[in-house]
């Protein structure tokens, strides 16, 4: 999913445009309270980064940057919980984050309950 769309730029201007890198990765440490704070201690479910891409080179603000992120639960209502919680965390971050565009936040399906 594209999460962020913004004016990039290069690391020796950084100040003059916006950083999906950070965005980005202020939303990966959040993701990682959703199942403690959201489920409880005795619930299985899960949610993945498995892909995280905003740059090609060390000094390189791109213009975008692109999160896949996964979700599995024993049950349905959970895994429902657990997409709105991704959701409301990525549309704040990007909120904070004073990005000029809405996310574009893509579900493209997933595993079935386990």
């Amino acid at each position: 999913m594209p999460f962020v769309r913004s004016p990039g730029g290069y690391g020796s201007n950084s100040d003059h445009c916006l950083d999906p890198t950070l965005a980005g990765a202020h939303v990966l440490v959040h993701l990682q309270t959703i199942v403690s704070s959201e489920l409880g201690p005795h619930e299985f479910a899960a949610d993945t980064c498995g892909n995280f891409r905003a740059s090609h080179t060390a000094r390189t603000i791109l213009d975008f940057g692109d999160l896949s992120i996964d979700t599995r639960a024993y049950h349905e209502e959970w895994m429902v919980e657990m997409e709105s919680a991704i959701k409301n965390i990525i549309e704040l971050e990007y909120t904070v984050a004073n990005m000029n565009q809405r996310p574009d936040i893509t579900h493209s399906g997933g595993s079935p309950t386990t």
